[in-house]
């Protein structure tokens, strides 16, 4: 029996000699609450424009000028740099010659056209005179045939009147087929200038292009490129956003990407007053752990903003009603709200326990299970508390 306890006593002993001993006083400890929750996120958003617009070029050049410095506000339509491109000039200057020759074919094509229909309506008119002539004088010829009239002579004049009626066939058989080949010809020709007018276009709005300008009105946030600056075709010249309509970008962790949906609204802090604001996007791809949000104002605020101001913003997420909450603190980057350290109730020593946290607000972290109300969790780091169950509290 001696021996069994001297047993015993040793294992305590090394049991309690096991425990990491540690001065309570440079611990931050706290109580475990039930109390409403309220689900606020605390985010600092950026501004943004509502709306972005980017300068590239088309074909590039030279930048011969600059009408608009970065950072002023330009209009629609203003024209805020020009670039020189002698090749696209001289395309232009070739594709135009060759149109004007082109075109100048199909005028002289209509008027040989024209000249070619009238000689073989007046060659028909004439060969039809003749025919009614020879017919007219044939059938004064025909009773007096044989008799006062040779018979020679009334056959040589039917064979006349057979040799017109011929001569009408072919030429007005002629003129349809002139006609048909002059008209191909001249679809031809109007399919190359149409053809010509589209490459024509191309080209000139390419010049066009070459006067770069702003397609909204907003501030020239972005300027890349001088005079002097040589771009090739797609080069980033600058961005213009527009000013009007400013809203919010924030990035909020990971954890509440199953807790924010297109109904959160919030308050953002301006010049020491909140102003409301609503859930406008949410972009649902995680990077470095956190994801994208947009927000709106729900009433006009521009002239209390400036493009790329931080404005703190408070999320609400919803309430929570007898929630057991522990605060926020360091020990959530050591354990990543897994565990804990509880401490006893006689304050000698803190054990590690498992916990499922909730939602984490301003208030606290929201603790699903693993805790009670009135129990004392530590809540400074545990980098210093080793890797041991419990610790000792001296």
């Amino acid at each position: 029996m001696a021996v069994t306890l001297v047993g015993l006593v040793a294992v305590s002993l090394y049991a309690v000699a096991e425990w990491r001993s540690v001065n309570a006083d440079g611990l931050m400890l706290a109580a475990v609450t039930q109390q409403d929750l309220t689900l606020d996120l605390p985010v600092d958003a950026r501004v943004i424009p509502d709306k972005t617009v980017y300068l590239d070029t088309v074909s590039g050049g030279r930048v011969a000028e600059v009408f608009v410095d970065q950072g002023e506000t330009v209009g629609a339509g203003q024209a805020i740099l020009r670039i020189e491109n002698t090749d696209l000039e001289l395309a232009l200057i070739r594709q135009e010659g060759t149109y004007a020759e082109q075109l100048s074919n199909l005028t002289r094509a209509r008027l040989e056209l024209d000249r070619s229909q009238t000689d073989y309506r007046e060659q028909i008119d004439q060969l039809s005179f003749e025919l009614s002539e020879a017919n007219t004088l044939l059938e004064k010829l025909r009773p007096y045939r044989g008799n006062a009239v040779p018979e020679i002579d009334v056959v040589d004049l039917e064979r006349e009147v057979e040799h017109l009626q011929n001569s009408i066939a072919r030429t007005v058989a002629a003129k349809n087929t002139s006609l048909e080949h002059s008209e191909a010809n001249l679809s031809q020709l109007r399919q190359s200038l149409t053809r010509m007018e589209s490459s024509l276009a191309v080209v000139r709005a390419e010049i066009d292009a070459l006067t770069v300008i702003a397609p909204i009105a907003g501030q020239l946030s972005e300027l890349l490129v001088e005079v002097g600056a040589v771009a090739s075709a797609a080069t980033r010249l600058g961005r213009i956003d527009r000013t009007e309509d400013l809203k919010l970008s924030a990035r909020v962790d990971e954890f509440y990407l199953n807790q924010i949906d297109r109904a959160v609204e919030g308050r953002a802090t301006l010049e020491g007053r909140p102003v409301a604001v609503s859930l406008d996007k949410v972009f649902p791809q995680v990077e470095n752990r956190q994801f994208e949000v947009e927000l709106r104002f729900q009433n006009p605020v521009a002239e209390l903003l400036r493009l790329g101001q931080t404005v703190p913003v408070m999320l609400e997420l919803g309430r929570q009603e007898n929630a057991i909450v522990i605060p926020r603190g360091a020990y959530i980057e050591d354990t990543g709200g897994r565990w804990v350290f509880v401490v006893s109730p006689d304050g000698r020593k803190a054990s590690r326990r498992d916990i499922t946290a909730g939602r984490r607000t301003s208030q606290g972290i929201e603790i699903v299970s693993g805790l009670r109300a009135d129990e004392t969790v530590i809540v400074s780091s545990y980098a210093g508390l080793g890797s041991r169950d419990t610790i000792r509290l001296r």
